[in-house]
């Protein structure tokens, strides 16, 4: 088949799955595709080897896009919600073929290879559809006859407000609700890892012991995130050394609170500390531990991340350009804010001189076009905005 259309359906698979990631419900915009690279690099290589052959495959259910519908189900993501995603990613795929028929078909033959591309797509989507609406309801079947799926739903409707019995919740999920504190954690891995989510699960179960933890709850939300709970005495120093020992793995902890509305709080810390950690410039791939109590500030700052980046690069100018004379006046003039604007108090935190600071904080002004004080708190988010999430972060869209 040669390299190039592989690089080309690559390519394309990655600009399906930034498109599947704006109707598919899988955390933030980054992780969703990254997850979802794996199906759709699959999707298109189906259709461009039936392309190439003439002939639609049967069914175009490959091993990973069935893997990807399993992800789907204990999420609770409707079947109407996939299929509408794999026919957005059909739609593009077709306006794919038609621009690469223009540019590589000679004039006299577009019409007839046209004509062959879009038969064989209609058809590959038609018979895709009926494969994976199949697929799914039998899986869903499956997955809500096992022992999970009912731990699965109490915990989503505790998370969603519903009115439930905590005596109920406590009994079905084996884990008391009542009374105790409790601190949510959420484990997530960059990537979609190989296999089940065994090794993930097992992560969270070793922290939680290393926690000290005298009760806990474990949920296998996929292969690449487990949300736990734990009532605990002490969180921090145990847990952080537990990531240590599994560099892929980002774990972010809530607060601990009592009940079983503290039981969705505490998860939903946990959820924005995560969201947090990978906005920023830190790579998660060397293993972080974030608690909430760490990050609330910038949690609350990027509620709305797209808002948050656009205000930060507003105010901070050609001083939130990328480069280290950029990051080094930054790092000053966040410094010198947090002390008041006393440059030898600044100076001792940073370990230079005070002139130095003084120098460093004109040149700022210079590129921020007016004096620090003008807009002295709005400079201040900024540039706490600038340290977590850095200067070269684009538009991001709004964590599902």
């Amino acid at each position: 088949m040669g390299e190039a259309p592989v690089a080309w359906a690559v390519e394309l698979a990655l600009e399906l799955s930034e498109r599947a990631s704006e109707v598919l419900p899988l955390g933030g915009r980054d992780r969703a595709v990254q997850t979802l690279r794996p199906s759709s690099e699959s999707f298109v290589i189906t259709t461009l080897l039936s392309v190439l052959s003439g002939a639609p495959e049967k069914s175009g259910r490959t091993r990973e896009i069935e893997q990807q519908v399993i992800d789907m189900i204990p999420r609770r993501v409707p079947l109407e919600q996939v299929l509408s995603g794999f026919r957005a990613g059909n739609e593009q795929l077709a306006d794919a073929y038609l621009g690469a028929c223009r540019r590589i078909v000679p004039p006299d033959q577009q019409a007839e290879q046209l004509e062959l591309v879009f038969t064989i797509l209609f058809e590959f989507a038609n018979s895709f559809h009926a494969a994976i609406t199949d697929f799914y309801l039998a899986e869903e079947r499956r997955w809500l006859a096992s022992t999970h799926a009912r731990r699965d739903e109490t915990v989503r409707s505790i998370l969603a407000g519903e009115e439930v019995s905590t005596e109920t919740a406590s009994r079905v999920l084996a884990y008391d609700l009542a009374g105790s504190s409790h601190v949510g954690m959420v484990f997530r891995r960059s990537t979609a890892a190989s296999g089940n989510a065994a090794p993930l699960r097992e992560v969270a179960v070793s922290a939680l012991r290393g926690l000290g933890a005298t009760a806990h709850l474990v949920m296998v939300v996929d292969r690449t995130e487990v949300w736990a709970w734990a009532t605990v005495t002490s969180q921090s120093a145990p847990l952080a050394a537990a990531v240590t020992e599994c560099p892929d793995v980002l774990v972010a902890l809530g607060r601990p609170h009592p009940g079983l509305r503290g039981f969705a709080a505490s998860h939903a810390e946990a959820q924005a500390a995560a969201r947090v950690a990978e906005l920023t410039i830190h790579a998660v791939s060397g293993g972080r531990a974030v608690d909430y109590h760490d990050v609330r500030l910038v949690a609350l700052l990027t509620a709305e991340p797209g808002e948050a980046l656009s205000f930060m690069h507003d105010e901070l100018g050609r001083l939130g350009d990328s480069g280290e004379t950029p990051r080094v006046l930054r790092e000053t003039l966040r410094a010198y804010l947090e002390c008041n604007c006393r440059p030898q108090d600044a100076a001792r935190t940073l370990f230079v001189a005070k002139n130095t600071v003084i120098y460093r904080v004109r040149r700022a002004e210079e590129l921020l076009g007016h004096a620090v004080r003008t807009r002295q708190l709005e400079l201040g988010v900024a540039l706490r905005l600038a340290a977590v999430i850095g200067p070269d972060a684009g538009p991001a869209a709004p964590t599902a």
